[in-house]
């Protein structure tokens, strides 16, 4: 939890409520830090799930913060963690991971085959013909998603593939157009994925009354937030996004052991 406020700190400040204030002043460093701030996040999952021995995962989180920081800066650094690790990873490749790993648990055939389907929907995304032609984006749209640095992701994407050199984002590029449809579908999968969870992981267990009201009241100000403004919607909630992403960390490092685990069975 301190790790994704902090992490929020930079959105936070954004606000014009700290416009010119001695708090901006004081945390605007913090912003340096974010990529910093995931990925300790991240390699703590994994000392947590993965070494059972404090002085082993004392060692493991001071060698791998060791490395955060000589290579603090790094493009490759900057792209895998700071753009990719807490989108893109998180949203497809983790879920991608778990689902696998339920199936393998369960030895569910079909589970294994919607697997192979969701490892296969960005290969017949960028198999297919798109005309930017058919597509309009509004304006405010486009406000939306350039004035919250989400097409970072996209650029950063296409960089990674060879498709740009990363220093444009044109709305109506077709290889453009293919990676938001992608990264559409692996957010709206994510989140959908959810509800199959409650079989494996039970979550829904732990929702009372009184807990569903409160989730309740949650979105619905949430929704009323992104109505009145989006940008400040996005910037008051990307502490609970982020806190999100940072609580999936175990269960993504617990996917991945879970796998290796089921394959060592089959062997």
């Amino acid at each position: 939890m301190v790790l994704a406020f902090f992490f929020a700190i930079p959105f936070l400040l954004k606000l014009p409520f700290f416009e010119n204030s001695r708090i901006k002043i004081l945390l605007n460093n913090v912003a340096d830090y974010t990529n910093n701030i995931v990925f300790f996040s991240f390699i703590f999952s994994v000392a947590l799930i993965l070494l059972k021995k404090r002085k082993h995962q004392i060692i493991f989180i001071l060698t791998c913060i060791l490395i955060a920081i000589l290579s603090r800066g790094a493009v490759s650094n900057n792209i895998l963690i700071g753009s990719f690790l807490a989108t893109i990873i998180h949203v497809y490749i983790f879920t991608f991971l778990f689902m696998v790993y339920g199936s393998l648990k369960s030895k569910s055939l079909p589970g294994l085959i919607a697997s192979l389907f969701v490892l296969a929907v960005p290969v017949i995304i960028f198999s297919a013909h798109v005309l930017p032609a058919n597509y309009i984006i509004y304006e405010w749209a486009k406000s939306i998603f350039i004035s919250n640095n989400f097409h970072f992701l996209n650029i950063n994407i296409a960089k990674t593939f060879g498709l740009s050199d990363g220093k444009a984002f044109y709305f109506y590029e077709s290889y453009f157009l293919k990676i938001q449809i992608f990264v559409a579908f692996a957010y709206t999968y994510h989140y959908l994925n959810w509800f199959s969870k409650t079989s494996i992981i039970g979550w829904h267990k732990l929702i009372t009354k009184s807990n569903s009201i409160i989730i309740a009241i949650m979105w619905i100000l949430s929704v009323v937030l992104y109505t009145i403004d989006y940008r400040t919607g996005f910037i008051l909630l990307v502490f609970l996004s982020t806190l999100h992403v940072f609580l999936e960390f175990p269960l993504n490092v617990l996917s991945i052991k879970g796998i290796v685990t089921e394959i060592k069975k089959q062997l």
